[in-house]
């Protein structure tokens, strides 16, 4: 029986204060037995009220929540850690900035003992706390937005390239390996790529549900844009062949922006390029924001039809300075 086995669920942790304690309530519901579950929650040095948060849920639940310690802060290393210390015979990863469906714990495993995948996961819906974050989520939420990212987008049940708070027997640890440490960001998709590169099999399912929250303000959600898009050419880096063509579209659509009215100095017929590009983007722009702002206020129309280019391009140009700085450590070194 399912809910006879042990699981271990590991939450990388840090400045989480306003979204914890719905983290952990969603937890505290799942009708998977408690006593079965160990929650290891993984902190990297929190100087904000999310420990006082966490203290207060293992005075009530000491048997149920473990707080540990993670000195490098970041979240590879808080995974090898909770993949160290679980106990249990399949490990979840959950994310502390969302909230799952009561049947998350029970659904992972079920589908984990059906379609005997090395992982599976679910589907994201993304929210905010705020109206900015709340447009910002549409885009997140589109292809438009995101490409081809399944996770986030949705569709059938299907084997898939990665998944987000992934679930697995504590042997697929064993078997792949663990986290790769260099990379502060894209370790699961490193990871996700290993397994399906070893010949393992990821499953997303839509009976899998959970929610994630994206930065309240735009300034935050800009400059994540931004250090995701630089992570994932220092990720190409130093793991070649992990990014795929759809994490580069948002840089060369940025260099377009540059090179092409540059060329059209020197050759006039370039504009029709740009102009055409432009003309293209903007139009798409319009259909998916009018697609994902059905059933909101016309305000939503407003905003969210800037936040599409706003994201691109924040995107990209984290992209290019993430190249411009490899290459200038190269150059560096060259000349050392």
């Amino acid at each position: 029986m399912i809910d006879q086995k042990k699981v271990s669920v590991i939450i990388p942790i840090f400045n989480e204060q306003n979204y914890i304690q719905k983290c952990l309530n969603t937890c505290l519901n799942q009708d998977f037995p408690l006593h079965k579950v160990e929650y290891l929650l993984i902190d990297g040095g929190s100087t904000d009220q999310t420990i006082s948060i966490i203290n207060s849920i293992i005075q009530q639940y000491p048997n149920s929540f473990k707080l540990l310690k993670n000195h490098n802060r970041f979240t590879p290393y808080a995974l090898n850690i909770g993949i160290k210390e679980a106990i249990g015979e399949y490990i979840l990863i959950m994310a502390s900035h969302s909230d799952y469906e009561s049947d998350f714990i029970t659904k992972s495993l079920l589908m984990l003992e059906k379609t005997k995948a090395d992982i599976v996961g679910g589907v994201t819906e993304t929210k905010s706390n705020t109206f900015i974050g709340d447009a910002m989520s549409i885009v997140l939420s589109s292809q438009f937005g995101v490409g081809n990212s399944k996770f986030r987008t949705g569709g059938s049940d299907k084997y898939v390239d990665t998944v987000f708070c992934g679930a697995c027997s504590k042997k697929t640890y064993e078997k792949y390996g663990v986290f790769d440490e260099r990379l502060i960001r894209n370790q699961d998709l490193e990871f996700n790529k290993r397994v399906i590169k070893k010949g393992g099999k990821i499953y997303l399912s839509n009976q899998i549900r959970l929610t994630y929250y994206t930065p309240d303000t735009l300034k935050d959600n800009l400059r994540k844009a931004y250090s995701n898009g630089k992570w994932n050419i220092y990720t190409m880096n130093i793991c070649p062949g992990i990014i795929g063509i759809r994490h580069l579209i948002p840089c060369i659509f940025v260099l377009s922006l540059i090179i092409l009215p540059l060329l059209i100095i020197y050759i006039e017929s370039f504009k029709y390029i740009f102009y055409f590009e432009i003309i293209l983007y903007g139009l798409l722009d319009l259909l998916f924001t009018i697609k994902g702002c059905i059933n909101k206020p016309f305000k939503y129309i407003i905003v969210t039809i800037f936040l599409f280019p706003l994201f691109h391009i924040s995107y990209g140009l984290g992209s290019l300075n993430g190249i411009l700085s490899i290459f200038y450590r190269k150059i560096r070194r060259k000349k050392i």
